[in-house]
């Protein structure tokens, strides 16, 4: 009986060395396929599902991955089983339990489907993502559509060197916490946001910091809805697109020395915003700033026109009980200002003192009647 167990168990542990083996070809230590280009440059192609932690270059200590090719994220699929292979895990546990360790040992064994592919039935299907946490690509200048799709555990990524990240490249990536990518040139919604869709307003709420210092545009819906980004750095964007930033609450600075054009409803609702500094832009879209009701300066010396509901408070809606909270603006300096649209400035019930053009035209409700009336708000023309 003993040399009988002594056989089943051996034979058990073999069965489970030989499954855990890893794949043989060239990329198997990295769990990633990639194309050799140039001598010692890779396009990576797959990222194969792993227990890896970190996709870190170069690979096998010699390929630089200079890009990340469209839909290179892998799902596994895990059959789940039921009958035989369920029974016998639990006799085995049962008699670790009441006897030796070693049957314990088998019954784990027995208990993990991938050991036991042929014992019971199938259940169903459970699908597993890449573990991966962060990415550290020096080399990568371009990262595909649906490059990193799923992967749920990352954190970080940082892509020194990447000057493209696709739409929609970091697709249902809810946990990254920094994006750091200096040299890219367009934001065109890497994340998949669409602001429409309420529900998935605050799925990408884990990021924090975004660092794209060159970047020259942002597009549409790029960053909607993440409610805990404090800070980005956009210091060379000339545009930031429709509701690029919009629902972003904690977000407290921005970097946009270089930013020409704010379009509709951009920074709608970021209730962190404090200070707003525009040293280039010359118009600012409806609704931009809606909402931003702890903005006490707004500084753009050379906005030529602003749009209707650009500035002001923002109100919240319980049922059928509306509580409004009017914004913190006190001083507006727009000197070259042509135009300001209808209710831009509705709601400003703190705002003391607007500086425009000479030749300035105010649209119905502008600015805020009240404080017209008594004499509250300063007007100067130059």
């Amino acid at each position: 009986m003993k040399k009988f167990v002594a056989t089943f168990l051996s034979v058990l542990m073999s069965f489970s060395a030989v499954s855990a083996l890893p794949e043989t070809n060239a990329s198997s230590a990295h769990n990633v396929s990639f194309k050799i280009v140039n001598g010692k440059d890779a396009v990576l192609s797959e990222l194969k599902f792993s227990e890896q932690k970190k996709l870190k270059g170069p690979i096998e200590g010699r390929y630089n991955i200079i890009e990340i090719a469209d839909n290179a994220s892998k799902v596994k699929v895990v059959p789940e089983y039921y009958g035989r292979a369920d029974v016998v895990s639990f006799w085995l546990l049962a008699a670790g339990l009441m006897c030796s360790p070693f049957f314990m040992f088998a019954g784990f064994l027995f208990d993990n489907p991938d050991n036991v592919p042929k014992m019971g039935k199938i259940k169903g299907n459970k699908y597993v993502y890449s573990a991966i946490t962060s990415v550290d690509l020096p080399y990568c200048k371009k990262v595909g559509k649906n490059a990193f799709l799923n992967c749920k555990s990352l954190r970080t990524v940082n892509l020194p060197k990447c000057t493209a990240l696709a739409k929609e490249s970091l697709a249902c990536c809810h946990n990254v916490t920094k994006l750091d990518i200096p040299e890219c040139l367009v934001l065109d919604n890497p994340f998949g946001i669409n602001t429409s869709d309420h529900i998935r307003y605050e799925a990408y709420e884990k990021l924090k910091e975004l660092n794209a210092p060159k970047c020259t545009r942002v597009e549409s819906r790029c960053f909607g809805g993440f409610v805990n980004l404090e800070k980005a750095n956009l210091q060379s964007a000339t545009s930031i697109g429709c509701e690029g930033f919009a629902l972003c609450k904690s977000l407290k600075t921005i970097s946009l020395n270089s930013c020409t054009e704010i379009q509709e409803s951009a920074f709608k609702k970021c209730r962190s915003l404090r200070n707003i500094d525009l040293p280039n832009c010359k118009k600012i879209g409806r609704g931009a700033f809606e909402g931003c009701a702890k903005v006490k300066k707004l500084n753009a010396p050379k906005v030529t026109e602003i749009g209707a509901e650009a500035f002001g408070g923002f109100k919240c809606q319980e049922g059928e009980k509306v509580w409004f909270f009017p914004s913190d603006l006190e001083e507006v300096y727009v000197p070259n200002c042509n135009y300001i649209g209808e209710n831009a400035f509705d709601g400003c019930k703190k705002l003391k003192k607007i500086t425009v053009s000479h030749d300035c035209k105010f649209a119905k409700n502008a600015l805020p009647d009240e404080r017209v009336q008594n004499n509250k708000l300063e007007i100067v023309r130059v």
